[in-house]
């Protein structure tokens, strides 16, 4: 892997203007002859730290809840507008992932009634 590049205050400055125009990361990049992994080194979060702490609080409240209701929860918790994928991204980072239990068949022995009765 190679060293991570860091823009400088000019260059975040252009990188800022051409996504303000409306333009993508990818198409922003190609213009300023950039990856589009510089980028996201380089966004900041949207949430500070303690609006992170806050969230964890919502998270442990509720820690079986989907995302939009977490969502909700933290809007009116807080009182700032996030989107749902803010807060999806925010938690993975902290290192809360969503998992469901796969469905496994029940394997039970089956015997004949000859054999129980040995």
């Amino acid at each position: 892997m190679g060293k991570a590049k860091y823009l400088s205050a000019v260059e975040q400055g252009m990188v800022v203007g051409a996504r303000r125009t409306g333009l993508s990361v990818s198409r922003t990049a190609t213009l300023l002859c950039f990856s589009c992994s510089t980028f996201y080194q380089e966004l900041p979060h949207k949430l500070t730290e303690q609006d992170r702490q806050l969230l964890k609080c919502v998270l442990h409240k509720n820690h079986l809840s989907s995302v939009t209701t977490l969502t909700t929860e933290y809007q009116t918790a807080s009182g700032s507008n996030v989107s749902t994928k803010t807060v999806r991204r925010e938690l993975h980072e902290m290192g809360f992932h969503g998992r469901a239990a796969t469905h496994k068949t029940k394997i039970t022995m089956h015997c004949p009634n000859s054999l129980l009765e040995w």
